[in-house]
């Protein structure tokens, strides 16, 4: 009569493989051949991921301005953020794969090495989860929530929605597509209209790249946007594709608009879907 293979079969059986971070991906294929994968790690490719952000590192925002026809300056606008979007979007996802490896040694009770350690540090700090020692399920579910995508078609229509198809001074004069303030003197480009005593200014970019990161991290980690976080984790946890209309639900905060905001972006999902 065959024996029922146990938990305690498999951990015997998994006895003569060096149980570190150092040979995880090695182990994993292992484990996952025996008792199927524990989590989904497709597609980190992180120096891909890198090289093509490199590339696009230096690319300055076109004259859309200059288009008089609207219907090809929105067709040119999209088609020139698309790929920078999806590029950056790519560099995230590369993170987010290292953090879930990460996750699944410590949930087998694997000992990170000091090298892969430094390495979950220093992207919890890009995510500004500053004190996180990894030593909790909390702790990594936290900075799952954070890093991870921002949908194409969403980034598009805010991009679009926030420098007025690329036309806007602030996109012109600083790659500044989001309309992103910062709050250091000198740091970007003063607002005519800044109400007395405000101190905010409106973020210089060297390129489009370097906005489109900026926007996509602080959608990550602004408290404003908690509820836009816990709205895509709840997606990934139904295996669910991550929804745009439904993600614009937790961007109210992004602008004095409130709900009517969130309905401009839905319209303009809607509106653009055979450009996007």
């Amino acid at each position: 009569m065959p024996k029922k293979v146990t938990l305690l079969t498999i951990v015997v059986m998994l006895g003569g493989i060096f149980l570190s971070c150092e040979n995880l991906e090695e182990a994993s294929d292992s484990i996952t051949a025996m008792i199927g994968p524990v989590e989904d790690t497709s597609g980190f490719k992180t120096d891909k991921a890198v090289e093509v952000s490199q590339n696009l590192a230096e690319l300055q925002l076109p004259d859309f301005k200059s288009i008089e026809d609207s219907q090809v300056r929105k067709e040119k606008f999209l088609e020139f953020m698309k790929p920078i979007i999806r590029a950056e979007n790519r560099r995230v996802s590369a993170q987010r794969e290292f953090v879930k490896k990460c996750f699944a040694a410590y949930k087998l009770g694997w000992e990170l090495s000091d090298e892969r350690r430094e390495k979950l540090k220093a992207i919890a700090i890009d995510y500004k989860l500053w004190n996180a020692d990894f030593q909790t399920r909390e702790a990594y579910t936290e900075l799952l929530m954070r890093v991870d995508e921002v949908p194409v078609t969403l980034a598009l229509m805010q991009a679009a929605n926030e420098s007025a198809w690329g036309t806007s001074y602030f996109a012109r004069k600083g790659n500044n597509i989001f309309g992103q303030w910062c709050f250091r003197e000198g740091c970007g480009m003063v607002p005519r209209r800044r109400a007395e005593g405000a101190t905010h200014e409106v973020e210089v970019f060297p390129g489009v790249l370097q906005s489109v990161r900026a926007y996509i991290n602080n959608l990550n980690t602004h408290r404003a946007y908690q509820y836009f976080r816990n709205l895509r984790y709840e997606q990934r946890l139904n295996n669910e594709p991550l929804r745009s209309d439904h993600l614009a639900l937790g961007l109210q905060k992004y602008s004095s608009k409130g709900m009517e905001y969130v309905r401009i972006l839905q319209t303009m999902l809607e509106a653009n879907q055979k450009y996007i």
